[in-house]
């Protein structure tokens, strides 16, 4: 695991810490996972050192407790700029609450995680009482 690394809180996370004890400085690390910022961004704000912190990370890691979070292209642009050697723009608002505008350990809420569309299911209706299938665009060949 490098400093450079996102991670965030997997999905079903509060189950998953439900009866967990921590540490202090252990909680404030998994509050402050958002997504966004690296794992080291989040040891500099707390004042922790990755080698005091690795193997707690490394199990959360394990235990499904956190999860890599993986960028857009338009997120890792405005993080290292364009190919090519162009800078991101100093003020580009990133997506959610940045984390520099809390205090640290603030807690950042639940995980949001990548903004997806949901599944699309297939429309089913009944006609003459045979079942057909079909998309909201006509197309009812089935």
């Amino acid at each position: 695991m490098s400093n450079e690394e996102v991670f965030e809180r997997a999905s079903d996370f509060r189950g998953a810490v439900a009866t967990a004890r921590f540490r202090q400085h252990e909680w404030k690390f998994l509050a402050e996972l958002d997504g966004r910022a690296t794992v080291g961004e989040i040891l500099a704000r707390l004042g922790l050192q990755q080698a005091a912190m690795a193997t707690f990370i490394e199990r959360q890691i394990e235990s499904g407790v956190i999860v890599p979070s993986f960028l857009t292209y338009d997120e890792f642009t405005l993080r290292h700029g364009a190919p090519g050697g162009s800078a991101p723009e100093a003020n580009a608002a990133t997506p959610g609450a940045p984390a520099a505008q809390r205090a640290p350990g603030e807690f950042a809420g639940e995980p949001t995680g990548a903004a997806t569309e949901p599944p699309r299911t297939p429309l089913v209706f009944t006609l003459s009482g045979r079942e057909r299938s079909g998309s909201k665009n006509g197309d009812n060949s089935s």
